[in-house]
């Protein structure tokens, strides 16, 4: 696979010139493997991944070019026990690879972003039944995360490490025929633990802790309607910071949502599998901020938005 990016001229910040005008192409090859075993009532995934990438960038304001070469094995493993009454605890470890195409404002290259994650949790679903509920907690530890350069908000620099912890819960409930709920939550709690003096300890810029939704749609069964479909749900975001050194917090927003729509397939079975469908969202047009790169440069997020669609399954 290959990549090619460019970065545009930028104005000096600071009383640094940058060299910003740079062309990148970025070539990844990959060789996986993955396993699944079963014994008795247990699952046992293993997988393995070698990544090879290649990075070459090139100034072209001072007509030269550098090559950055990586090699990462990143693998994963995860156990699952399956009881009887639709109970499953889980197990699992993963580690992970992913190349980050650009430069800072320097024109250095981007080193890539590796990570490792444990998690545990259950997962629920009761037999002959449509509804799932699943909780988890997990650690993740991320290296050479992307964040919006203090000195230049044009560029992005990279933070040394973040360690996260949360919990995770899910659940998708089918009390009778048609109608559907689902839950989301999650808390986190991510900490930069290795950075510069004033992010130590302190929260990445943009990054929730808490994050909550909920859904709910009902399809009439039967009747001079059938097909009808309705529902809405209103979505969570938690408080945030505009800077890693938290020097500016963001307040959290909640957001709603609703959709109306029509199975055509209630009409004639040549249009089965045919939905027309009305979504809102952000209906009540609450103004809220989406994202800052910087303590003084913040963006509003989308405002009440009405789509019409039309859309076959097959």
């Amino acid at each position: 696979m290959t990549l090619v990016s460019a970065s545009g001229f930028n104005v000096p910040i600071g009383g640094v010139t940058p060299s910003t005008i740079t062309g990148q192409t970025l070539t990844q090859a990959g060789l996986y493997a993955q396993d699944q075993i079963k014994f008795d009532r247990f699952f046992l995934l293993l997988g393995l991944r070698n990544d090879w990438t290649t990075t070459v960038t090139d100034n072209r304001m001072t007509f030269t070019s550098t090559t950055q070469s990586d090699s990462h094995v990143s693998w994963r493993a995860g156990l699952v026990y399956e009881f009887e009454n639709g109970i499953a605890p889980y197990v699992s470890y993963s580690t992970s690879f992913q190349p980050a195409i650009g430069v800072d404002r320097l024109g250095n290259p981007f080193k890539p972003i590796t990570a490792e994650q444990y998690e545990a949790g259950i997962k629920f679903q009761p037999p002959g039944h449509k509804s799932f509920v699943m909780g988890s907690v997990y650690q993740l530890t991320q290296q050479n995360v992307l964040t919006t350069d203090p000195l230049n908000v044009l560029f992005q620099t990279q933070t040394g490490e973040i360690k996260s912890q949360g919990v995770e819960f899910s659940a998708t409930i089918v009390p009778t025929e048609g109608l559907n709920l689902v839950e989301a939550f999650s808390y986190n709690n991510p900490k930069i633990t290795e950075g510069t003096a004033s992010e130590i300890n302190h929260m990445p810029a943009f990054v929730p802790n808490v994050m909550a939704s909920l859904w709910g749609d009902y399809t009439l069964q039967s009747g001079p309607l059938k097909g009808l479909q309705f529902g809405g749900g209103v979505r969570y975001a938690g408080f945030t910071y505009a800077t890693s050194a938290n020097t500016l917090q963001i307040p959290g927003y909640s957001l709603q949502d609703a959709m109306i729509g029509y199975d055509l397939g209630a009409i004639s079975p040549r249009l089965e599998g045919v939905m027309a469908a009305v979504n809102a969202t952000n209906i009540l047009n609450t103004q809220y901020v989406s994202e800052c790169s910087n303590a003084t440069n913040c963006l509003y997020g989308q405002g009440a938005l009405v789509l019409a669609t039309l859309r076959k399954k097959f």
